[in-house]
């Protein structure tokens, strides 16, 4: 997990590639409704997406906050974890000038709800299909991030014929051979740490800082590339009620996830859509 989106020039070209593997038009119908996101969350979802228009879109009581914008092939970017959709912002901007671009805030970010449960990414997928129907969108380039790229997966799993392309960065699919190696080489501290939501819960509220700088200072090789300002940002979102434990709950959730992607696999096989995978030479 290399979590250095902030220097958005690093991975602009993997995403690129994913939207030029396959340019398929949009048609769909509504059936859900976006609506002008206001207040505090409109703040939220502005920092870094000033040109981008700011929605939400509720069901069953959760909402989940999105920036929109351009016009084109649609892309939908699904960030990672300690951040939220901003960390897009600078490769949101470039695809922008020839796609529709698509950056929410998954179930427990900052900009959307985060509720007791649902931190499956099965479900969390969902979520996120549940913007691209609010938008009238058929098709899509799906790209996940670290956290979003198992959130990435189970989209395309989930919707293969609404996927034209998958592309998955610098993270890991639970219930794999390769999940399983980063959980034996102990580097991936975190995962273990999350199971124990309520414990680490009450040793996390109060120093969300020293959480989120460990956890970039650990995984980031290029140290300068998130600002300290990006980083207060961050850790306030992880101060937010219900935030800290919907964070863990997401790593929690792995070992349901692990066993939903086994059966995927088993009863469907390979994914048919292009898929790209990358990866540095850092990455867990």
């Amino acid at each position: 997990m290399i979590v250095q989106l902030d220097a958005p020039s690093r991975l602009l070209s993997a995403a690129l590639l994913a939207v030029t593997m396959s340019l398929v038009p949009l048609t769909a119908a509504s059936a859900q409704t976006a609506m002008p996101a206001s207040g505090e969350v409109a703040e939220i979802l502005r920092k870094g997406f000033a040109d981008f228009q700011l929605k939400t879109v509720t069901a069953d009581g959760v909402s989940i906050g999105y920036r929109v914008a351009g016009d084109g092939p649609v892309v939908v970017l699904i960030h990672g974890f300690p951040e939220s959709g901003y960390e897009w912002r600078g490769i949101a901007g470039e695809l922008v000038k020839t796609n529709r671009v698509v950056v929410p805030d998954y179930r427990g970010a900052y900009g959307s709800s985060k509720p007791e449960t649902g931190y499956d990414k099965a479900t969390m997928a969902r979520d996120i299909h549940g913007v691209m129907v609010a938008e009238g969108v058929a098709t899509a380039h799906v790209v996940g991030h670290d956290i979003g790229m198992p959130i990435a997966y189970a989209y395309a799993r989930q919707y293969p014929g609404e996927t034209t392309t998958l592309s998955l960065l610098d993270g890991i699919v639970p219930g794999t051979a390769a999940y399983q190696a980063v959980v034996a080489s102990g580097n991936a501290w975190h995962f273990g740490f999350s199971t124990e939501v309520d414990f680490a819960t009450k040793l996390l509220t109060g120093r969300e800082d020293l959480y989120v700088d460990r956890i970039f200072d650990n995984f980031t090789v290029v140290k300068t590339a998130i600002t300290s300002d990006q980083r207060a940002f961050y850790i306030t979102a992880l101060r937010v009620p219900g935030a800290l434990a919907a964070s863990l709950k997401t790593y929690a959730a792995f070992a349901q996830d692990a066993k939903q992607n086994q059966t995927w696999l088993g009863v469907e096989g390979m994914l048919r859509m292009p898929v790209l995978v990358a990866g540095g030479e850092a990455s867990l």
